[in-house]
């Protein structure tokens, strides 16, 4: 075997190289999955998220945030919590804050 390293060491360089590579992203794979999946953070409400988002993150009934939103009939729209507070005229924040206290009364957690 060190015959076929010493025949051709530029080939034994370049796949040492990549194989260096190879163990960096694999590593770095390893770490984001351990902090970042299996971290014990709960899912925060954000202005990004619809309404059907919400109800499925934090498993809430589906009519949970109609009140809030006011939303009628199941109607649920595919704007983000953002559109909808400036479609009501609130700032966003406290649209979401809103959604956070009917999220705690309903008992919903993810």
């Amino acid at each position: 075997m060190s015959d076929q390293t010493n025949r051709h060491p530029v080939l034994t360089g370049i796949f040492l190289v990549l194989l260096a590579i190879a163990l960096g992203f694999g590593t770095h794979a390893v770490w984001v999955f351990s902090t970042r999946v299996l971290g014990s953070q709960a899912p925060q409400v954000e202005g990004w998220m619809t309404p059907r988002h919400v109800v499925a993150v934090f498993n809430l009934p589906g009519d949970a945030l109609a009140p809030v939103l006011g939303l009628t009939g199941g109607d649920t729209p595919f704007s983000s919590l953002n559109d909808l507070a400036a479609q009501r005229g609130l700032a966003p924040e406290v649209l979401l804050e809103q959604v956070r206290q009917a999220i705690g009364q309903a008992g919903g957690g993810a």
